[in-house]
């Protein structure tokens, strides 16, 4: 594994950090005549190793789990040489390992994380994301790196990952800088700031920056919001595990279709409702990277229709209804579709439907979508709670919520 850490100058809020690339694939292709391999940008010679320019910054509003650094960004990473006591997992090609980044800030009270200058990325047809920096949400699997779930039995009990979730590669193979795991409601359950136990509430940088971050990928919304030098992060939608960070944090939030990106390698809340999401700050950088990463495709042809249902209209809040007339307005001159209005309760009422046995469509569902999905939250960590009991001769505990749900 390279050196990493051989300066600590403070610039601006941030420090110098040099990457080494001695005993890297990098490195023994120099040493063989492959000059063309070493990307663009500042270098630094230090004692008998190649160093390039990282900046560490202060992760001063708790956003993320772990900082982490890919090892051997210059080598089709496998994991021919890790030695475990699991002889197949050895076996086994890996696509990308990663290690955690053991380093506070200058004043010892925060994690630092590392990102590499801009300036080696070259952008190209076949790496359209080279050089973006993006965060994960704690739920995808890293390879080489402990997945929390923001549970204190959780990471007690399991070890660090033997694969990484495939939206990630993917992500890795476009060029993309993963630079750590953001944090996450405990079992991505939705928790308020105050029901947070084995970990602490991430800070929403807006406000008197004592508001709520949002939902489940709450440390993925704080950190976008709050570093100018990230620029994606990557979290999961339920029930508004995307959405309401956005909204809380001054984000672009997207909850696709499902099945426009994969979700192998990331722990559910629910597999029947989970979704990958993106944050960006800008609306135009979060279409290209959902065109990017994703099966989506752009639509052919444009919505003639504007739904407009009247229980959900108009919002409590003025101003905010406001702006979504002004947008509608929009909508409706650049489609040239007017909005149709139309009430679900009163289509419901004029024809239900014979399972509902004349109940109202308030009746009928109330909670059953949250109930279905707290019903598979419960199941889908069965093992985790039968292998907990197991080991330690106790109950798993869990937070306020999460114990509701369970």
């Amino acid at each position: 594994m390279p050196a990493r850490v051989a300066l600590d100058s403070h610039i601006n809020r941030s420090s110098c950090h040099l990457y080494s690339l001695k005993n890297s694939h990098l490195d023994y292709s120099l040493a063989r005549g492959g000059e063309n391999l070493l990307p663009s940008g500042p270098y630094f010679l230090y004692n008998d190793g190649i160093y390039e320019a990282w900046r560490l910054y202060p992760d001063d509003l708790d956003a993320f789990e772990v900082a982490v650094v890919l090892q051997d960004r210059y080598r089709p990473a496998r994991w021919d040489q890790y030695t475990s006591n699991n002889q197949a997992a050895a076996s086994w090609p890996w696509p990308a390992r990663f290690s955690p980044l053991k380093l506070l800030d200058q004043e010892g009270l925060w994690k630092s994380i590392a990102v590499p200058s801009r300036l080696y990325a070259q952008k190209s047809r076949k790496h359209p994301l080279a050089g973006v920096r993006i965060s994960v949400k704690d739920n995808s699997k890293l390879a080489g790196i402990k997945t929390t779930m923001t549970n204190r039995a959780f990471t007690q009990l399991y070890p660090a990952e033997f694969e990484t979730a495939e939206y990630v590669e993917t992500l890795l193979r476009l060029g993309a800088i993963i630079v750590g795991k953001s944090k996450m409601c405990s079992f991505a359950a939705g928790e308020n700031p105050g029901d947070w136990i084995d970990s602490h509430c991430p800070v929403n940088p807006r406000g008197d920056q004592y508001q709520s971050p949002g939902s489940s990928t709450a440390g993925g919304g704080a950190s976008l919001a709050g570093y100018s030098w990230l620029d994606y992060s990557i979290g999961t939608d339920t029930a508004g595990s995307i959405r309401a960070p956005a909204a809380c944090n001054g984000l672009f939030g997207l909850r696709p279709s499902f099945g426009a990106a994969t979700l192998n390698g990331v722990f559910p809340l629910s597999r029947d409702h989970d979704t990958v999401g993106f944050l960006s700050r800008r609306l135009d950088s979060l279409q290209e990277l959902v065109r990017d990463t994703t099966n989506l495709k752009e639509p052919k042809t444009l919505s003639t229709r504007i739904l407009y249902p009247k229980e959900f209209f108009p919002v409590a809040n003025d101003e905010q209804q406001i702006l979504l007339e002004n947008y509608i307005c929009v909508l409706e001159s650049h489609l040239k579709a007017p909005r149709i209005e139309f009430s679900l309760v009163e289509l419901w009422a004029r024809c239900p439907p014979r399972e509902a046995e004349g109940k109202s469509l308030h009746e009928y569902l109330g909670n059953s979508i949250s109930h279905q999905y707290y019903y598979d939250a419960y199941h889908e960590y069965d093992g985790f709670r039968k292998d907990y009991r197991d080991t330690y001769g106790r109950e798993a505990y869990g937070g306020p919520l999460v114990k509701y749900r369970w």
